[in-house]
């Protein structure tokens, strides 16, 4: 990586190796992609699995730039399907700033049913520096615990948490206590709507002769009541709700009101985030309004982003309001597009950003061209441009990674899968040269692996470890008259000895149909018949789905026996009428069936006054 700066050019590098074997992974590279923490560097993970029940895993790092160290050790344990214990311990030992600390946290995980599970999190953490007798917490707090538990009802979720940490500094402490409840009804597939409530009490106590003395305090009540609603290309969230923030004599009432939701039109998406509050300060008799908007727009291979805010959101420039009546604005324009070239090989992504904090502009204007090449190898060209009103930055980044999968002789087993995918004619099960028909050009999904198959009907995919892999036959093309034996998603187990998985099409029932829409003679009302869902569910509770195209056709391949195909109402209740759905099909001694669905758009009535 080259860097290009006002004080000169910095050069670094980048690269991540990992290894697996049968009971033990190894991750070496780039800290980032290792482990989830502040500190940034080159580190090492290692995770061994003890038995079926135990795991062990074993972290280090070294930052880049300073000397600071952290090695952690993870070990978790499953009693049972429903029950799991992870423990966890940190040490960091910054020997740049001579500063120490410990971590160590243990989270117990159950599930009394499949509507109830809970959690209950403890942590303890300390950190020593200069090397006097202070010991004080840091990261997770001197002293850490949460619960969360869950339960869900066939209409009803409610979700409860408790937060409590405790962290001791020289000549205070402070404490921070929260709660959080929440539940949602689903009063139909579309709408849902429920209260939120958020407790937050935030203590800080300083030490005076082995006494504590309250130094300030923050008390946030937060309610809430959300309403959702879903349509067919839209999603919006209203939520309504009242906010008492106190904090140092400053008590502050808020009522508020929020919206989020997107809108999806053919290749347009939008999303959106709406905030507007009235804030009121009864102490000073001041009353202001708070108001933010997000809202971003995605077209193809481009989009935007626009950010604005102003208002005194939080206690500091709630302070700066009331003393001299400033009032905070920020804006934020971020324009962005994606060119694809060689066939998706090659992309270039560009980002331009305005930003504008008070009175201060910044521009900055950034792009990444990569090129994936063949065996894995990749590189990607980075360049940001910075302008403001102090200082001006330009980097540029390149970057050439290689990805590398070898099996592991004696570590792991490694073994070679192929799949055969054949229209069983005779319907004996195995393919038969002159009877049966190979299925060419058909994406067949192994676990991650998407493969294809050649013009004898097979894909292989060779050093793929041991183990049960998944089989998803759902991309395949539509085989009118032909269905899996299998079914379309069925499990496959790879041993040592490579595997050919056959896997035959039997004859089946083909169904056709479409739904006819009638509509008024005058109507201007323009209706999109495309991907509306087709269910077929027979006496077993067995269930099988297809979707119309444009022309609001279909076409469903079913094993004999008897149905009752539907479709989705509910798209339809605003303008139209439905007047044939759920119609049963007996397909036992036909080779194919044909159906009609039929709604009639709801007429207009015009009266006509006469003189």
């Amino acid at each position: 990586n080259y860097i290009t700066t006002q004080s000169g050019i910095q050069s670094g590098s980048l690269f991540n190796i990992s290894y697996t074997a049968k009971k033990f992974q190894l991750y070496l590279g780039d800290q980032n992609e290792l482990y989830n923490s502040v500190l940034n560097g080159f580190g090492l993970k290692s995770v061994v699995k003890l038995g079926e029940t135990d795991q062990l895993e074993l972290i280090g790092l070294k930052t880049r730039k300073l000397d600071i160290y952290s090695t952690g050790l993870k070990h978790q344990r499953m009693f049972s399907d429903n029950t799991k214990l992870q423990s966890t311990f940190e040490y960091v030992d910054n020997q740049e700033n001579n500063v120490q600390q410990g971590i160590i946290t243990s989270m117990l995980e159950h599930a009394f049913s499949d509507s109830l599970n809970s959690s209950l999190e403890l942590g303890y953490g300390s950190q020593n520096q200069n090397n006097d007798s202070i010991v004080r917490p840091l990261g997770i707090g001197g002293f850490h615990a949460a619960s969360e538990s869950r339960w869900i009802l066939p209409k009803l979720e409610n979700n409860l948490s408790l937060n409590s940490s405790s962290k001791d500094y020289p000549g205070f402490t402070q404490g921070v206590n929260s709660l959080r409840a929440q539940s949602r009804y689903q009063l139909s597939d579309d709408l849902a709507m429920g209260p939120r409530l958020r407790l937050i009490n935030n203590q800080r106590q300083s030490i005076a002769s082995d006494s504590l003395r309250l130094e300030s305090q923050f008390i946030t009540y937060d309610y809430e009541f959300d309403i959702q609603r879903r349509f067919k290309k839209w999603l919006g969230v209203l939520t309504p709700g009242y906010v008492i923030e106190e904090q140092d004599s400053i008590r502050t009432f808020v009522n508020k009101i929020k919206s989020t939701g997107n809108y999806r039109f053919s290749l347009l998406t939008m999303n959106w985030l709406l905030y507007y509050g009235k804030a009121n300060y009864p102490k000073f008799n001041l009353s202001t309004t708070r108001f933010s908007a997000n809202i971003g727009a995605i077209y193809n291979n481009g989009g935007i982003n626009v950010r604005y805010k102003e208002g005194p959101f939080f206690v500091s420039e709630s302070k700066a309001f009331i003393e001299n009546g400033f009032i905070t604005k920020s804006l934020a324009i971020i324009p962005y597009y994606n060119w694809y070239f060689k066939n998706g090989k090659a992309w270039l992504n560009t980002t331009a950003e305005v930003r504008r904090e008070g009175s201060s502009w910044q521009y900055q204007l950034r792009s990444s061209l990569n090129y994936q090449f063949k065996y894995g190898l990749s590189s990607r060209l980075y360049t940001s441009y910075r302008i403001n009103k102090r200082e001006k930055d330009l980097i540029i980044n390149f970057s050439v990674r290689k990805n590398i999968s070898l099996p592991v002789p004696f570590l792991r087993e490694f073994s070679s899968l192929t799949v055969h995918l054949f229209k069983d004619v005779n319907a004996n099960g195995s393919f038969d040269i002159g009877t049966d028909e190979e299925i060419k050009n058909a994406t067949v999904k192994i676990g991650k692996h998407y493969v294809q198959t050649d013009t004898s009907g097979t894909a292989t995919i060779k050093n793929i470890p041991t183990d049960i892999y998944s089989v998803d036959l759902s991309l395949v093309p539509d085989l009118r008259g032909w269905i899996s034996s299998l079914g379309n998603f069925h499990n496959v187990a790879l041993g040592k000895k490579p595997k050919q998985h056959e896997i035959p099409f039997i004859k089946a029932k083909l169904v056709t149909g479409t739904i006819v829409v009638d509509k008024d003679r005058y109507s201007a009302y323009n209706f999109d018949l495309a991907n509306i869902r087709i269910t077929a569910s027979d006496t077993l509770g067995n269930k099988y789905y297809t979707f119309t195209n444009n022309n609001a056709n279909f076409v469903l391949n079913l094993p004999e026996g008897v149905y009752t195909l539907s479709f989705n109402e509910e798209l339809f209740k605003q303008q139209f009428k439905v007047i044939l759905n759920n119609v049963n099909v007996n397909l036992k001694g036909i080779e194919s069936y044909d159906v009609q669905f039929k709604v009639a758009e709801k007429r207009r009535r015009v009266n006509i006054r006469k003189k």
